[in-house]
């Protein structure tokens, strides 16, 4: 946008606002924006505001330290027989939840027919992964977050496991008050 100088200007005009009662002239910055006085808000209480946008993140900040602090946890077994087995991690606590974001198992001696991972509630078993025919050392994995409430366990079931075979669940989360 050229620059008019006040000498070069044709006539003296000005752009005027009304408030209600008067006219006045509109005033400019340096730059030769207008400048607006906000003096009231139309934004509804707790709308997203400076402060409260620093609150957040200040928050999301601690979560995230949370998990860069989360503990990993290692259940191992050896099987005695040939058969099925079930492998549960620690009971979480009242007053509690275990936000578990990892889990794997494996077998580490030979191939299994099926492995399933999830949670158990002391009532049911909820799977939320599971796969077929995994051999010696193939990890079944998942990552995300499971919230367990206070009496629930993370639990892995073996299914056609041989005899002496040393079996490994391992899973990381971290815990939060209630």
């Amino acid at each position: 946008m050229p620059q008019i100088l006040p000498s070069s200007a044709p006539s003296p005009r000005a752009v005027l606002g009304y408030d209600g009662t008067a006219y006045r002239v509109l005033t400019v910055d340096a730059a030769g924006n207008v400048q607006v006085d906000v003096l009231a808000s139309g934004l509804p209480a707790g709308a997203a505001t400076a402060a409260n946008q620093a609150t957040i993140l200040t928050r999301l900040g601690e979560i995230r330290d949370l998990e860069d602090s989360g503990r990993m946890y290692r259940v191992t077994h050896r099987m005695v027989g040939a058969g099925n087995y079930s492998m549960l991690g620690h009971v979480v606590d009242p007053g509690t939840v275990f936000v578990m974001t990892l889990m794997g198992a494996y077998n580490e001696d030979s191939t299994i027919a099926k492995l399933y991972e999830g949670v158990f509630t002391g009532a049911l078993n909820c799977w939320f992964n599971y796969d077929v025919t995994l051999v010696a050392f193939e990890v079944l994995s998942w990552a995300g977050r499971a919230y367990l409430q206070a009496g629930y366990s993370p639990k892995c079931y073996f299914q056609t496991v041989a005899n002496g075979n040393d079996l490994v669940m391992v899973y990381s989360g971290y815990t939060l008050a209630v």
